[in-house]
């Protein structure tokens, strides 16, 4: 099969893929799908913040990185992670056929063909072909269409001790709560409808992926988990020690949320017995999980990544720095967040700026911020009560 193609450049990275506007739906829209070989150029956001995450980590390794980007398509991700952070040694895998021979192309256009492996092997295969000895990778990204967690176990086994796993989900309507029955059935975990279902949907893919990886020993530590667009991403750090893994399991727990007025409480731990009624207004409380109770992003780590931006060249800098200096404001608070507009619904007032209601909650002494997971989001320590009686106040 012949593919149309054109010559597109992202970041340092010149690239063969796809021509789009031989590959419409019905209705004439251009999309990546139905090519035949996936590109998706908006996806670009995505690489720059990965390109970032690298370079950062690879600061903190202190070592020469063997990379593997899991399922390639054109090899966009992992040639622009061999230009921008300099690996000893690139792997690229892709069970389509037309995308190996595309990805020798661009590897040669780059001129890292000398540096690289290719395969053409079911991911799960290719992980274990690598799950021994000098074989295993200090980097695996697995950026999938639809959801990464049947990668998860086996990716592990290819991944050294204190590697990095980059993960997307893009199955936005089971983990957001439309398809409860699939999302337990791929994360064993209950979703919830939900103004903030953008972060109980990060936690359970998180939680998910936590008892996966302690099932073979291995602790877990986000150093950036985010949602944007369409999709998330996960990047972690693993460790091969069982009482941290133990720790990590204890960071697992339970979501109670109240729909009428938006109370919600974060449980860590196995044994929950959760109330019955709400205690801010005696309504019936809603349960999401098990999922992940711990923190979403390393300080440390945010603001190493802010640090290296001057030294990359990204496709999408201004929108990328608004997400990590959103996320380094954000980090230090509780779990979960707030609407504005919805707790301005229930109180039948206009609704005031979240900025306002931030700046007013930091002023009588609790912890607020915004929040990159919705526009109109807030973060803050401070009770319900507190926060109806300062949207109230910002009228």
């Amino acid at each position: 099969m012949k593919v149309k193609l054109m010559c597109v450049i992202e970041g340092k990275a010149k690239l063969l893929v796809p021509d789009l506007t031989f590959y419409r739906r019905t209705n004439g829209i251009a999309e990546p799908s139905y090519a035949p070989i996936f590109y998706n150029s908006k996806m670009s956001f995505s690489r720059d913040v990965s390109i970032l995450v690298l370079k950062t980590f690879k600061k903190f390794l202190n070592l020469n990185l063997n990379v593997c980007d899991a399922l390639a398509g054109t090899g966009v991700r992992g040639i622009r992670y061999a230009l921008e952070s300099s690996p000893s040694r690139l792997w690229l895998n892709d069970a389509n056929p037309l995308a190996v021979n595309l990805i020798n192309k661009n590897l040669s256009l780059n001129n890292l063909s000398s540096i690289s492996t290719v395969s053409c092997l079911d991911a799960r295969m290719m992980f274990l072909k690598n799950s021994y000895g000098t074989l295993r990778f200090n980097v695996i990204d697995i950026d999938p269409f639809g959801s990464p967690i049947k990668y998860v176990e086996t990716a592990v086994r290819a991944l050294k001790d204190g590697g990095l796993l980059s993960l997307t989900a893009t199955d936005i309507p089971a983990l957001f709560g439309k398809y409860p029955i699939t999302c337990l059935r791929r994360y064993g975990a209950k979703p919830l409808k939900s103004s903030f279902a953008h972060e109980i949907a990060i936690r359970i893919l998180l939680g998910s992926v936590v008892r996966r990886v302690a099932s073979l020993d291995f602790a877990c530590k986000p150093v950036l988990s985010y949602f944007h667009n369409h999709f998330l991403r996960l990047h972690l750090i693993l460790n091969k020690d069982i009482s941290k893994a133990n720790d990590s399991v204890k960071k697992l727990g339970w979501l109670l949320y109240c729909k009428n007025c938006s109370y919600r409480e974060i449980r860590a731990g196995i044994d929950v017995s959760p109330p019955r009624k709400c205690p801010n207004c005696s309504g019936r409380l809603s349960l999401a999980g098990p999922l992940w109770c711990g923190n979403l992003f390393d300080k440390v780590f945010i603001r190493d990544m802010l640090s290296f931006m001057s030294t990359v060249e990204l496709v999408n800098p201004g929108d990328v720095r608004s997400l990590l200096e959103i996320v380094y404001n954000e980090l230090d608070g509780p779990p979960t967040f707030y609407v504005i507009d919805e707790l301005s619904r229930n109180l039948s007032v206009s609704s005031p700026s979240p900025s306002k209601v931030v700046s007013s909650l930091k002023s009588i002494g609790f912890f607020a911020s915004r929040t990159h997971f919705h526009p109109k989001g807030i973060r803050t320590n401070a009770s319900i009560k507190i926060i109806y009686d300062v949207i109230r106040s910002s009228i």
